[in-house]
């Protein structure tokens, strides 16, 4: 599985794991005061998994397909690395005036929807229209889950999700909402002039 997976998924796999285990070893009074210890090594983990769920779902019999599912986990490990850079203490550039938050909701979704319309094209060869649209709606539907995941987490282990980025509640989240869709609708009028070209 792992042997398949490209070299850059390969390295982050890695490198997630170590971090989850360097996150629990060490001192508590060494590291930011702002780190969940216990969430923020479960994520990491979490991330290593998804790096590899693309191998545990499919098997690829062409090599087209094993192209697509390689794109895919790339795209999941470079959207991983967005995300995971901003726990690590990017969110935190609000207090200078950068929301590292918006621009992490607008780049993943863009990221994503341009990563799994191409795993759909080659491995399911669905038409452009429809890998436009499932895409789409799939990754609109993450984000919204993802909004979900931070209240919940945010309600039940006492987590700063929501609030992390300097974000006020709601506010945040709808902000984080719509920045999500101007990434999912970058990524198709990008796509929908190059077809026509």
């Amino acid at each position: 599985m792992l042997r398949k997976t490209p070299k850059f998924s390969r390295i982050f796999f890695v490198v997630y794991v170590v971090v989850a285990l360097v996150l629990l070893a060490l001192p508590k009074n060494i590291l930011p005061g702002f780190y969940n210890i216990p969430v923020m090594a479960t994520l990491a983990l979490v991330s290593a998994f998804i790096i590899i769920l693309p191998r545990l779902i499919f098997k690829p019999k062409q090599k087209v397909q094993e192209r697509g599912v390689a794109k895919m986990q790339n795209v999941l490990t470079l959207s991983l690395l967005i995300n995971g850079a901003g726990g690590l203490g990017l969110y935190k550039l609000y207090q200078y005036g950068f929301e590292y938050d918006k621009l992490m909701h607008y780049a993943t979704p863009l990221i994503l929807t341009l990563g799994f319309i191409y795993f759909f094209r080659n491995y399911s060869n669905w038409p452009l229209k429809k890998a436009l649209w499932r895409t789409s709606f799939l990754v609109f539907a993450g984000g919204i889950f993802w909004e979900i995941l931070e209240w919940t987490s945010d309600r039940l282990l006492d987590t700063s999700f929501v609030l992390g980025g300097g974000g006020i509640g709601w506010r945040d989240t709808i902000f984080d909402v719509i920045a999500n869709i101007l990434g999912i609708l970058t990524a198709v009028i990008y796509l929908h002039y190059k077809s026509r070209k």
